[in-house]
């Protein structure tokens, strides 16, 4: 019997704990930290950033998104539970 499980239900069980917290500690909501899981780099997508996190600084931006591709390359390359 296979069921389906979303990441948006269970991230912190999934997800690489520490890398989880720091992310929605940034994003303040699960729903935004998982958005930010797949966010395009916040140089080149200024404006969404801008409306996904206001009054962030860059350096801010840059370290929730380097927190997010590492997020993201774990989901691509992890095995399928």
């Amino acid at each position: 019997m296979n069921t389906t499980i979303r990441l948006r239900d269970v991230p912190e069980q999934i997800l690489d704990r520490s890398c989880w917290e720091e992310l929605l500690e940034f994003a303040h909501t699960k729903q935004n930290a998982l958005e930010l899981i797949n966010a395009g780099d916040p140089q080149a997508w200024p404006e969404w950033w801008d409306l996904a996190v206001r009054g962030t600084s860059l350096d801010e931006r840059a370290k929730a998104w380097k927190a997010g591709r590492k997020l993201l390359f774990e989901l691509k390359s992890s095995e399928p539970l």
